[in-house]
């Protein structure tokens, strides 16, 4: 019996203590949304990261995780915080909260603002907004978080303007931009990825290349068998070699001596790939490499060799 009644001592107790974490946190939704009325600026994480840097945002992410929970109030007041401050990083999320909640509470002011927001009108005209000069210029919140709206509303009829975004010579826009076309499907969309690719903008084509390779490998390998990179040629190699194309090798073998945090990859890639008619390369690799990739060139090497006579005895 005892026992019996310390268990449910301990239920409500634990039940309580959420209850009271519930009402702390929605407590904190309210203060912050109190004290964004009053002027406080949030810090936001840029909808791409690009650099390893990574600054403390605990208000946004606080907000973030209210979004995705289970509570519908916490939820929608942190929708409509997110909104009102345009965090271009949570947009999908913010979305799928709209439409999940848009019936059923269409009086809310969380839910007005976004049918407000994510609409193709309100959308086009943010996509005025004058984008930076500098490369590496802040991007202006409103302009991310539209773009990023383009992808998660899946507006088709837009790719064409995120095709025009990804060719601006700023950063953080194009990368937004290239962010937003990987929302979509179908071959418009592999097109248009292509194109980002064709562009070589550091690390944009690198995105989109992935995102092909998830894909239409096939059609990826085709392409950069074609295509000339203007530079890293590396990141070329890597991603054709990542299409399984021997026609890789070459290329990775030429620029495995100038790269260091990937080299282990390469020289993975150049014996997996490597070809009977690539054994020249393959074996004056130690020699062409710096003094400190000479081991891992040798051992390249060796299991190049080991492969082909692996087939050798198989085929006999």
């Amino acid at each position: 019996m005892l026992c019996y009644q310390s268990k449910y001592l301990f239920v409500i107790l634990l039940t309580f203590s959420i209850t009271m974490v519930k009402a702390n946190d929605l407590e904190i939704i309210n203060s912050l949304e109190k004290r964004i009325k009053n002027g406080l600026k949030i810090k936001l994480k840029p909808a791409v990261q690009f650099s390893c840097a990574v600054s403390p945002t605990n208000n946004e992410d606080f907000l973030e995780k209210y979004l995705i929970s289970n509570d519908t109030i916490s939820s929608l007041k942190a929708l409509k915080i997110l909104l009102q401050i345009n965090s271009p990083r949570s947009v999908n999320d913010q979305y799928k909260v709209f439409k999940k909640y848009e019936k059923s509470f269409m009086t809310n002011e969380g839910i007005k603002l976004a049918k407000l927001k994510f609409h193709k009108d309100y959308i086009t005209r943010k996509l005025q907004i004058k984008i930076p000069g500098e490369k590496y210029g802040s991007l202006n919140p409103e302009l991310a978080w539209s773009i990023r709206a383009i992808g998660a509303m899946r507006i088709e009829s837009l790719i064409p303007k995120l095709l025009t975004l990804s060719k601006t010579g700023h950063l953080h826009t194009y990368l937004v931009a290239e962010k937003s076309i990987e929302s979509f499907s179908g071959k418009k969309a592999e097109d248009a990825l292509i194109e980002v690719i064709k562009l070589w903008k550091y690390n944009a084509f690198i995105h989109a290349g992935n995102a092909m390779l998830r894909r239409n490998p096939k059609r990826l390998s085709d392409f950069l068998e074609k295509f000339e990179p203007p530079n890293t040629v590396y990141q070329y190699a890597i991603m054709l070699a990542k299409c399984g194309n021997p026609k890789s090798v070459p290329f990775l073998c030429k620029t495995v001596k100038n790269v260091s945090l990937v080299d282990s990859k390469m020289f993975d890639f150049i014996w997996k790939l490597g070809r009977e008619i690539d054994r020249k390369i393959i074996e004056e690799l130690p020699k062409k490499v710096r003094p400190n990739q000479k081991k891992k060139a040798e051992v390249c090497v060796r299991n190049y060799k080991l492969k082909f006579l692996l087939t050798k005895k198989a085929t006999k």
